[in-house]
């Protein structure tokens, strides 16, 4: 009983709250790739560097 009145009273996902979390989500995502791009990086200047 106290479940569906917690359900009741609970704060509804506005619109605005749905948009701030797909790009909130789209942010995450781009620091996800520029992290991976990042480590590719260093590592293919590591393996230069032994190269020489």
């Amino acid at each position: 009983m106290l479940q569906l009145i917690a359900r009741a009273v609970a704060p509804r996902p506005r619109q605005d709250d749905s948009a701030l979390i797909a790009e909130q989500r789209h942010t995450d995502e781009l620091r996800a790739e520029l992290a991976r791009r990042r480590e590719q990086l260093l590592a293919d200047t590591l393996k230069k560097g032994s190269d020489e």
